[in-house]
């Protein structure tokens, strides 16, 4: 067997080798979600136990840091707030399950895709089913996806806010212009799925792209290079008339094709999964939103500087984007997408009621930062280990 300790204060997302032991041949790992508990569960489970226990730690980093957002008194920013007050009208908290995931009810939920890892996970899992299903549905009938990347070039000092809005107005010039409906009209486009990105690097500072799924008719079958070619010269001289250097032809337009569209619909939104780990960012100087929370909680300067810097660029943006054509044609019973609220409040279908915390019972969870392993409890030990947790807080 292999222990895993649990995440301490500043942690790692990774269990660092002094604290793993093999004891024996074994798939079971046991699991410490505090002093008083140990969850007997397979390593990989363990694995996906830390990420989540990770979310809460990396969603108190937020907390902190838009706390110094001088917004007024009550005007805090929403991520203070979720999943750890009580919701107007609710008197307790409520813990349901369905097949081995816990979720809460009847605390506030934030809904932000952009500052809150715990919300973004949950929106992401929905939004990344959806798409995987739009890719697979279209793809059997005859149609034909395309990956579209974009970026623009960007310096160190440039600002985040300013550099957003000169790609936004790019990209809105670039589709309203001739030369872009002749191309739709002439290649059999239907419609787009486009997921807005930004990162940080050391060197070149604030790094925006936007990845697009394109959605062709069936019978048409564009050629990638010279969709490359065609779009690449559009979006330079968009470029060019909103204030933005000129991309280079390899870096500021790439064009996949359809196993790449597949590949990125079924991985959208894993945000510092073990594919796309901190350790991996930080090594080539790059950092996701998400990867300067754990920044931040590791004593480095200047991340909650840049972190409130991305926050106010990006707020009141959608991060998955799809072209009203592509959605209605893909929806023709007239279904409306859910918010970003409405998915991370929702609880799924079929969910089993475990039991409610009273609001002395959830104010210990709060102060011990207990919120994660509470539900990795009673996801595995059910409202048995729930009670057993509750009691040792006590």
């Amino acid at each position: 067997m292999a222990y895993l300790m649990e995440e301490q204060a500043r942690g790692s997302a990774h269990p660092p080798g002094g604290q793993a032991r093999a004891l024996g041949a074994s798939s079971e790992t046991v699991a410490s979600l505090g002093i008083h508990h140990e969850l007997a569960v397979p390593l990989e489970s363990a694995k996906h136990v830390l990420w989540r226990l990770r979310r809460y730690r990396l969603q108190s980093y937020a907390r902190e840091i838009m706390s110094f957002q001088m917004r007024g008194p009550g005007l805090e920013h929403r991520v203070a707030y979720c999943l750890r007050a009580i919701a107007p009208k609710h008197q307790t908290v409520q813990i349901w399950k369905k097949q081995d995931q816990a979720r809460y009810k009847g605390l506030m939920v934030c809904g932000s895709i952009w500052v809150c890892p715990v919300c973004a996970a949950r929106i992401s899992d929905f939004r990344r089913q959806h798409l995987t299903k739009a890719v697979d549905d279209w793809t059997r009938a005859g149609g034909m996806i395309l990956m579209l990347s974009q970026t623009a070039p960007h310096h160190r000092n440039d600002p985040l806010k300013d550099l957003l809005l000169k790609f936004s107005k790019g990209r809105v010039l670039m589709h309203n212009r001739k030369a872009w409906r002749t191309w739709v009209e002439r290649n059999g486009l239907v419609g787009s799925v486009r997921a807005l990105e930004v990162n940080y690097g050391i060197m070149n500072g604030w790094h925006i792209h936007i990845h697009e799924l394109l959605f062709f008719k069936n019978g048409f079958h564009p050629d990638r290079f010279h969709v490359h070619a065609d779009l690449y010269y559009q979006w330079e001289n968009a470029c060019h008339s909103v204030g933005l250097e000129a991309p280079t032809f390899h870096r500021g337009i790439n064009v996949q094709d359809a196993r790449f569209a597949a590949g990125y619909a079924a991985k959208w939104g894993i945000e510092s999964e073990i594919t796309k780990s901190h350790v991996k960012h930080a090594k080539g100087g790059n950092f996701g939103p998400f990867d300067m929370l754990e920044e931040y909680g590791q004593g480095t300067k200047n991340f909650d500087r840049l972190f409130r810097e991305y926050e106010g660029a990006f707020r009141g943006k959608k991060q998955l984007q799809w072209s009203h054509d592509l959605w209605k044609l893909l929806h023709p019973c007239g279904e409306k997408e859910k918010s970003d609220q409405e998915v991370a409040e929702k609880i799924e279908d079929n969910a089993v009621f475990l039991g409610s915390l009273d609001r002395k019972q959830w104010a210990r969870v709060v102060a011990a930062e207990k919120r994660g392993e509470l539900l990795e409890v009673a996801s595995v030990r059910g409202w048995n280990g729930v009670l057993e947790l509750i009691g040792n807080l006590f």
